[in-house]
This record gives structure tokens, C-alpha cells and sequence, in this order.
């Protein structure tokens, strides 16, 4: 039985192939590459080497580790003794002994691999033969080594964008950072079984983004577009960018555009753990026109195009959130609102760039004084998702005398919609009878704000 997002992208497809003839070619597997074991084994030492933190060029402090890749000349796959290649990696002097056993271990358990399956591209991509190439593969470098099989022609799912978006549309969060690709390999076979399952792990990696590069661009990659998904009617992601899972992590909390559940420590921490990110940071500060104020949503989707599956985008999105706290004047308890400019001044820095709606509301004692603000919705407003129920709760919990309502409009136009004025007389009219006057609903753009409280509408 298919499962819904497989059925689903299955219909979102059409078009994209109906425009790309050149995929259903692709899909045929028809132009497979024949294999070579010497090409194979070369391109298996470069992965594990690199895995390893080790280079080969002639200046490199490794470079003896090069007479490895020489051991495929004098190594039959049939029958061969580890202590063959332990003797070849045992004659460099610059690896620690237990690097040793590990690379002895790898390339030991290629050649076995290939013997095995007499290197019958079929079988070396079956779920069984699967496990063994996982065994192979360094602790939490699965995924990169699924990606690597693919790149060598091996038709096995190895899409991890594809996978997150199988967990944001049933899940409604992202996987956990172990969770491994066995998983993903099983939900693309389950409709038509395991020697159809690349095929499902395409569809998904264009529905995911991860051929933008070929001018194939999805919805559903690090910034869902899921105001373009013909998916979203069905996904639980959307629905619970409003809502708090204890799983979520922060990677998940940044893409629902959560900033207010995150902490600046957390976000600061997060971001200095990636060393890809410092060394990108390190090469842009190189070049003369980057400049991080001209970084905006579009440009981190360019990025991201040039670079699937990398979080450097995600990176830089929160580098942007740190640089506007920093920037952002602290609201501190007891603090009073003058007038709407004040609002506005406050709040522009967070919501005037923002490309999807944001409904916050400001909790004021009975001297009008800041005590708190919470986000009630993100994404497209109706009177649905911002309900009196929600947007008084907290106020109630904190025996609020009064609030304000802030929103955004990412189209640039402050003007305030029909459905926002029905909205607001809904909040007015419930605040009236709980006791908790709503004093202004403050609509904010790029450059300017609409008032309700000026404009005499409250």
C-alpha cells in the first residue's frame, strides 16, 4: 500500500516530469554505469580518507597514505587476507594505531563486499548488502555514505531532504539528529518494493529541493514553501508551526520560524558547533561584496540551491537572528508603550522582513506596563487559528489588565485586511466581557504600520 506522502508527491510529479522529459529517461535507469572495481575502490578510499581527516596531496602531511590506493593492483576480491592490507597501512608512520585498524577494517571489508556479490551492482544495493555497507561506514556518516552509493550509481534512496519531508508532512517535526537511513530505505520500498525504491527517493529529493541545481526547484526543503504546496491540506507540519513538541529540536524550531521558543544561548551554541559553517563564514568575509545586512530569505534559498543538504543556509538564518537581537532594544517588565510608534520601532526589526504572518500579543498590567508577549499563529491568519480562546489564555493565566496585538504583513502593505478587521472585533468584543480590554492591534510591514487605535476602528 502507498504511503499518503508517496501518493501525493506521485501526483505533484507529473507536472515537474511533464516539463523535464529528460527525467523519465533518468527514472528508466537505462544509462547505469558499468563497474569498475579499480574506479570503485579508488573512489571508496577518497570517502573513508576524507572521513578521516585525511588528505593525500604531495604536500600533505599524509601524502604516504597514497601507496593505499595501489593495494586494488595486487588484491584479489576472492580471496585475500586482512593482514595483507594491515602490512600496506602499518608502513606510514603518521597515523595513531587505532586509525589504522579502522581504515584496515573499511578497505578489508570492501574488498570481502565485493567478493561476495562478485561485484553484481544488484545485489551490492539489496537491503541485505545494505546492513554490510553501513557496518562499513563510520558512526553517523550513514546518511554521506547512502550519498555516496548513489553518486558511484548504486540505486539505493539516499535522500535525507526527501526524508524530512516524509517527517514534516507526518510527523510534523523533524527526525532525530541518530535517526538512521534504514528507515527511509524501507518507506521508499514499501510501494513497489525494494528494486523500485530509488525511484520514490527521487521524487521525493525534487520535491525536497535537492535538485535545484538542475533548475528543479521543490517546496519542501530547510524553508518549506508551504504556502506553494499542493501537500500542505494534508501535512501536519504547517498546523503545528504554531504548536511546541518537547522533540523539537532546534534545527526544527528555526525552520518553523519558532524564535521566540529559542534561547540566544541555544542558538549561539548551535551555531558554533558546525566547523563547515566557520570555515564558509571564513571565506566570505574574503570577498569584497558580502556584506551580512544584504543576506535576506531569498538569498539563503540560493544558497541553499547551490548547496543541498547543507545547513550552512540554516546557519546563516540563525547568524541573522542573533545579529537582530543584538540590534533589538530588550523589553523589559514594567516597561510602558507611548504611543503605536513605539509599537512599531520595537517590533519592526523581528516582523517587517518576515515572509509569513506572525499574530503576537503584548500582555499589559493594570498600569499598561510590559509583563509579557507570546506568538499565538504563524502563517496565513483566520479567524480559525487566531481564536479568543488562544489569544487570552496566557493573558488570563497572568491576570493581565489589558493587551496588544502585533502582527505582520510580508506583502508590504500595512492596510489591514477584511479578516483582520473581523478578527479584531472578535478580540474587542471578548476582551470586553473577560474584563481584559484590547487597547490596539498594530499591523507592521517593511516600512510603515497601520494602528487600529489610531485610526479610531477601536
Amino acid at each position: 500500500m502507498k504511503d499518503d506522502f508517496f501518493d501525493q508527491i506521485d501526483q505533484w510529479s507529473i507536472s515537474v516530469w511533464s516539463k523535464n522529459p529528460w527525467l523519465k529517461s533518468l527514472e528508466s535507469g537505462s544509462d547505469r554505469a558499468v563497474f569498475n572495481i579499480d574506479q570503485l575502490y579508488d573512489q571508496w578510499l577518497e570517502f573513508i580518507l576524507k572521513n578521516h581527516g585525511i588528505t593525500t596531496g604531495p604536500f600533505s602531511k599524509f601524502a604516504e597514505q597514497k601507496k593505499i590506493f595501489g593495494l586494488v593492483k595486487h588484491l584479489n576480491p576472492y580471496y585475500f587476507r586482512s593482514d595483507e592490507v594491515r602490512k600496506v597501512i602499518d608502513q606510514t608512520s603518521t597515523l595513531p594505531p587505532k586509525q589504522k585498524e579502522s581504515l584496515t577494517a573499511q578497505i578489508t571489508g570492501f574488498f570481502r563486499l565485493m567478493g561476495k556479490t562478485s561485484m553484481n551492482p544488484v545485489v551490492l544495493e539489496n537491503l541485505e548488502t545494505l546492513e554490510e555497507w553501513w557496518e562499513l561506514f563510520e558512526e553517523k556518516e550513514e546518511w554521506s555514505g547512502m550519498n555516496w552509493l548513489q553518486k558511484q550509481d548504486f540505486r539505493v534512496p539516499a535522500s535525507k531532504g526527501g526524508f524530512f519531508a516524509w517527517n514534516r508532512f507526518h510527523r510534523g517535526a523533524l527526525p532525530g539528529i541518530s535517526e538512521h537511513p534504514r528507515k527511509w530505505v524501507e518507506l521508499c520500498a514499501e510501494s513497489e518494493g525494494p528494486s523500485e525504491a530509488w525511484k520514490w527517493d527521487l521524487k521525493a529529493s525534487i520535491f525536497a529541493g535537492e535538485w535545484a541545481h538542475a533548475e528543479l526547484p521543490g517546496v519542501c526543503g530547510p524553508f518549506p514553501l508551504c504556502e506553494q504546496c499542493r501537500l500542505a491540506q494534508n501535512c501536519k507540519w504547517p498546523s503545528q508551526q504554531n504548536g511546541l513538541n518537547e522533540q523539537d529540536t532546534i534545527e526544527t524550531l528555526v525552520q518553523k520560524n519558532r524564535w521566540d521558543a529559542l534561547k540566544t544561548e541555544e542558538l549561539t551554541e548551535w551555531l558554533l558547533e558546525d566547523e563547515d559553517f566557520q570555515q564558509n563564514m571564513t571565506k566570505l568575509e574574503g570577498e569584497a561584496e558580502f556584506r551580512l545586512k544584504s543576506i535576506d530569505e531569498s538569498k539563503l534559498l540560493e544558497w541553499d540551491h547551490l548547496q543541498p543538504g547543507s545547513k550552512t543556509p540554516l546557519r546563516f538564518k540563525v547568524l541573522l537572528e542573533l545579529c537582530r537581537r543584538f540590534h533589538e532594544e530588550p523589553m523589559n517588565l514594567g516597561v510602558q508603550f507611548s504611543s503605536s510608534r513605539d509599537i512599531y520601532h520595537h517590533f519592526q526589526t523581528r516582523l517587517g522582513n518576515l515572509k509569513q504572518e506572525r499574530f503576537i500579543i503584548v500582555i499589559l498590567d493594570n498600569k499598561h506596563r510590559f509583563l509579557s508577549e507570546t506568538t499565538v499563529t504563524v502563517g496565513l491568519l483566520n479567524r480559525s487559528l487566531v481564536h479568543p480562546r488562544e489569544v487570552f489564555a496566557e493573558a488570563i493565566e497572568q491576570r493581565a489588565a489589558a493587551i496588544i496585538c502585533i502582527h505582520n504583513h510580508p506583502s508590504g502593505d500595512s492596510s489591514p485586511s477584511e479578516e483582520d478587521k473581523r478578527i479584531t472585533r472578535r478580540l474587542q468584543e471578548s476582551g470586553e466581557l473577560l474584563g481584559i480590554p484590547l487597547l490596539d492591534h498594530v499591523i507592521i510591514s517593511k516600512e510603515d504600520f497601520t494602528s487600529f487605535a489610531d485610526e479610531g476602528w477601536l
